[in-house]
Parts: C-alpha cells; sequence; structure tokens
C-alpha cells in the first residue's frame, strides 16, 4: 500500500479522483484483494491447534443430526446465530470433522467481509481509505479470532457489513427493490446476533443528515424488517430464564479492557488506533459543520454512529446492571472502527501530507498484526482434548463422569469420538438418586463452580449425599474433581 495516495485519490467528498490519464488508479483494488487473501491465509494458518471448548462444542451437538434436530434447537432457544447454525449444518455434512476443516466455514466469513468493507469505504470515501479499511479489518486480531472458532460471529460480521453495503446504495438510489434487499439482509444480521439491532439503529439514525430523505427506504425497509423479524420479538419476549447469567459485572477496568480488545489487542492498540479514531471524529465533526445536509456528512456520520450505537447500548446495559461487556459481541463494530480510523488516516494525509500518512498507515497495521500474532500465542479457552486423551484411559467400569454445566459433554464426546476413545459412563443425577459409581469424576469448565452449579442444581447435593472430593486437577480452562463414595 502506498500511503501517499490516500489524500490523492479521493475527493472532499469521497468521490474517486481520476488519476493523470484521467483513470482512477488500480492500486487500491489490488491492495483490497491482497487483504482479503491475507485474511484467508490467517484464518486457515493453525485452524485446527486450539481444543474445541464449550460453545463450539454445543454448536457441533446442534448439527449432528438432522434438519428436524436442528429446527429443535434453534426454536427451543437458540434462535440466535441461527443463520450460522444453518450454514453451518450444511458444512458439517460434507466438510469433514477435523477442527481445520469445520473451522473453515467461519474463517471464509471472515475473508469475505474483507472485500465488502473495501466496497463500503469505497463508496463512502473512495477506495484508498476503502483499502486501508479493508487491511485493517484482514489483520484484526478478533476478526481472525472468531473466523476461527465455531461460532456465528464471523457470519454475523459479514451480514452486518452487508447490509450497511446495501443501506448505503439504498440511501443513494432508494428504489424498492434496493429498500427489499436491505431489509432482507438486515433481518438476517439480526438473527445472526440480536446486538446487530443496535447496526440498524445506527442506520437509522444517519438518515437525519439525508437531505432529500429516503422516505420509500423507510417505509418499505421498515414493513418488510418488521415483518421478517416479528418471530424473533415473540421469541426475546417469551425465552424463560436468564441466558446470560454468565456474564460477570462490569467494572472501569473490564471497560478498558473490552476497548483493547475492540482495538485488536490491548493498551498498545487502544492507543494508536484511538489515535486514528480521533482523527477521523474530528474529520467528521468539521464536515457537518461546513455542511451538515451532504452525502459527505452521511459518509462521516454512518460509520461513527455503527461504531458507537452497539459499544454505547452493551456498556449502557452493562451499568444498568443487565452486564453485556464481553469482547465477540463488539466485534461486528471492527468494520465501522477500521473505516472511522481509514478516514481518520486520510484526514491526517490532507494536512500532514504523505509522510504523516506513512507513518500512521504503518503503525496501525503493525499494531494489528502484534494483537493477531498473540491471538495464535494464546492458550486453549478450554483444553477438551487433553482432558479427554488423559481421563478417559485411566477411568475403570465402576467410575462415571458428570459435567457441570451438563453442556460440557458435547466438546468432550467430540474428543472421546475422535480420539476412538472407549465409552464412558456419563451421569445427570437428581438430588434422591442413590450412588450408582465409585467415583465421580466432576468435569467444569474454568474454576468459577458457583456459576456452574446454578445451571445443574441438583448435582451439588447429590454428590455432598454420597461422595467426598479426594483430588482436584487442573488443565487449561477446565477442573476436574475426583469424588470416592463416601
Amino acid at each position: 500500500m502506498s500511503a501517499p495516495a490516500l489524500p490523492s485519490t479521493t475527493t472532499a467528498g469521497g468521490a474517486a479522483r481520476p488519476g493523470a490519464d484521467g483513470t482512477t488508479p488500480a492500486w487500491p483494488r489490488w491492495v483490497a484483494a491482497g487483504a482479503t487473501l491475507l485474511a484467508l491465509v490467517l484464518v486457515v494458518v493453525d485452524a485446527g491447534s486450539k481444543s474445541i471448548w464449550y460453545d463450539e462444542g454445543f454448536t457441533l451437538f446442534l448439527v449432528d443430526g438432522s434438519l428436524a434436530h436442528l429446527w429443535d434447537g434453534i426454536s427451543g432457544g437458540d434462535v440466535n446465530q441461527s443463520p450460522f447454525y444453518v450454514l453451518f449444518w450444511a458444512w458439517y455434512h460434507v466438510a469433514g470433522h477435523s477442527e481445520a476443516s469445520l473451522r473453515l466455514l467461519p474463517g471464509l466469513c471472515a475473508a469475505a467481509t474483507v472485500p465488502v468493507v473495501y466496497l463500503l469505504g469505497r463508496r463512502l470515501h473512495g477506495p484508498a481509505v476503502g483499502a486501508l479499511a479493508a487491511v485493517l479489518v484482514a489483520v484484526h486480531a478478533e476478526v481472525i479470532g472468531w473466523g476461527q472458532q465455531l461460532r456465528g460471529y464471523s457470519t454475523v460480521l459479514l451480514l452486518v457489513t452487508l447490509a450497511t453495503w446495501l443501506f448505503v446504495r439504498a440511501v443513494e438510489r432508494p428504489t424498492t427493490g434496493r429498500s427489499v434487499a436491505y431489509a432482507l439482509m438486515a433481518a438476517l444480521a439480526v438473527y445472526g446476533h440480536f446486538l446487530a439491532g443496535f447496526v440498524l439503529l445506527a442506520h437509522a439514525l444517519s438518515l437525519l443528515v439525508v437531505r432529500p430523505f429516503p422516505r420509500r427506504l423507510v417505509v418499505v425497509a421498515g414493513a418488510v424488517g418488521g415483518v421478517l423479524l416479528l418471530p424473533l420479538v415473540i421469541f426475546v419476549l417469551s425465552v424463560d430464564g436468564d441466558p446470560l447469567e454468565w456474564i460477570p459485572p462490569g467494572s472501569l477496568k473490564t471497560l478498558y479492557e473490552r476497548l483493547g480488545d475492540l482495538a485488536g489487542g490491548a493498551s498498545l492498540q487502544l492507543a494508536v488506533v484511538g489515535l486514528a479514531v480521533l482523527a477521523g471524529g474530528i474529520a467528521a465533526a468539521n464536515v457537518l459543520r461546513r455542511r451538515p445536509w451532504s452525502q459527505e456528512a452521511f459518509a462521516h456520520v454512518l460509520p461513527l454512529l455503527w461504531l458507537a450505537a452497539p459499544v454505547v447500548a452493551v456498556v449502557g446495559s452493562t451499568w444498568a446492571g443487565r452486564p453485556l461487556l464481553v469482547a465477540r459481541y463488539l466485534v461486528l463494530v471492527v468494520p465501522a472502527l477500521a473505516l472511522v480510523a481509514a478516514s481518520g488516516v486520510a484526514a491526517l494525509a490532507r494536512v500532514g501530507g504523505a509522510r504523516v500518512a506513512a507513518v500512521a498507515v504503518t503503525a496501525l497495521v503493525a499494531v494489528s498484526l502484534v494483537g493477531t500474532v498473540d491471538w495464535y500465542r494464546a492458550p486453549d479457552v478450554e483444553d477438551w482434548r487433553t482432558v479427554a486423551a488423559t481421563l478417559v484411559p485411566e477411568l475403570g467400569p465402576d467410575d462415571a463422569l458428570v459435567f457441570t454445566p451438563t453442556r460440557n459433554v458435547h466438546s468432550f464426546a467430540y474428543y472421546r469420538d475422535a480420539l476412538d476413545l472407549p465409552p464412558v459412563t456419563v451421569l445427570r443425577p437428581r438430588t434422591g438418586d442413590p450412588a450408582v459409581a465409585e467415583r465421580v469424576f466432576e468435569l467444569t469448565r474454568g474454576r468459577r463452580l458457583e456459576v456452574a452449579r446454578r445451571r445443574t442444581p441438583e448435582l451439588g447435593p447429590w454428590l455432598d449425599a454420597h461422595y467426598r472430593l479426594v483430588d482436584t486437577r487442573e488443565f487449561p480452562g477446565v477442573t476436574v474433581r475426583v469424588y470416592a463414595r463416601a
């Protein structure tokens, strides 16, 4: 990427500026293509090294069966991420069952987001800004990390970015067809993750600076989207229990850590990316001051609102007593972060020239790559591979396993089958059940036994009535407690 080209290939309004021969430079397209290839390489490299963990195990449980089994799981309480589950069901039955082959689907979704970010950035600010934004997404640690896990966060990342691109096209020319296309993709994004609804809120708020107001877009997309999202609203209003009880209360330290995750790492990334975002925010404020009802104002306001709305919603909910401050919930704003940072670099280039642009681009890409390398070096979330390989051979015929919570069994079962280990006895005891095993091995994710026991409330009294704790073993992300008959 050539940093000096940033100020020379876009106009103030974001349209492409022809080169000396009257044509638009080709280098941004080549940079975007290279960024897409780089993202694909990054999500494929080492994709099978980390163990399948709790959430991934549940994904495998949902898709390991017929479509009827999948539908029962989705309609029974797992509507969130349902587009990914449907895609992954098809993938699971044709692509093989190794960790690497299974994780290729979310990796493809992560890589596919990169060219869409380029197209969106080109439409808003010109090809140079779009190319830099594509690079920043391609090397972002959260994008790569969730592109290597069997969850739907890379899928919703792609859906949200596609929905925003369709939204921009519909704002430019609000035909019925474009409005319907946007509504369909926006609804899919919300089914992909509920917090995508705040991105749609950002879309709506950005229309406040659009003149003439796209009334047809609002009416058509609102009607179509309302019908498509009605089942989701009914589900949310009728759900029982608290599926988010596992999220700890928020704190200033947690907020700082989550903002570091959003920036692609920790303090270093937060400082460098934060400066670029600040420059983008200042540029947006200047545009709003000079031309508040213009296409240029819309181009700056939309990514800023996309970045701000979900973050403000998550932080506000957390401090209101409903904790949501989890890094994965913020990954859907990474494209917006990249767009704002790239527009900030373009603004710095207009003020400081090519040297300033080169330093800014180099710093952004370098710190992002550092964050991505840290992801590869990070330990397993939960090492069920080692747990299964170590524990199963030592089990006797009178031994049994219990899992807290019970869904832990899915990750364990994957490795029992993958490693061709002998069958084991798994219990789901009730309080009054007799002691049917000489030894019981309790497998808990992490060390937060009190949280896990809340999901299996009858296990603790049953163990206390019949067994005594004789040993505790620690694995990465997994605690095994061994009980002998009292």
